[in-house]
């Protein structure tokens, strides 16, 4: 199975602590992490992704918004840079 990340989930990976989400959200976002320690495979993919599935279903989810999709490509740009290839 592969996990699909959108860019700016890449970095949230690096700082991550489960401290400051709903408890839903750790739980899955620790099933997430525990998959790439695993060395599953990721999938770059533009808009929601395998962490912000839980979320789609609530009223005002964050995962559409402009900010968010800002925020993708300016991490799938900085990615790009360090690895010297696109993302």
């Amino acid at each position: 199975m592969t996990v699909r990340l959108r860019a700016h989930h890449l970095l949230c990976m690096l700082t991550y602590v489960g401290k400051g989400y709903s408890p839903a959200f750790c739980a899955g976002f620790d099933a997430i992490a525990r998959r790439l320690s695993d060395r599953e495979e990721i999938l770059i993919v533009e808009g929601p992704d395998d962490v912000c599935r839980p979320l789609l279903g609530e009223e005002g989810a964050h995962c559409h918004r402009p900010g968010v999709l800002e925020r993708d490509r300016r991490a799938a740009a900085a990615v790009s840079a360090l690895l010297d290839r696109p993302i």
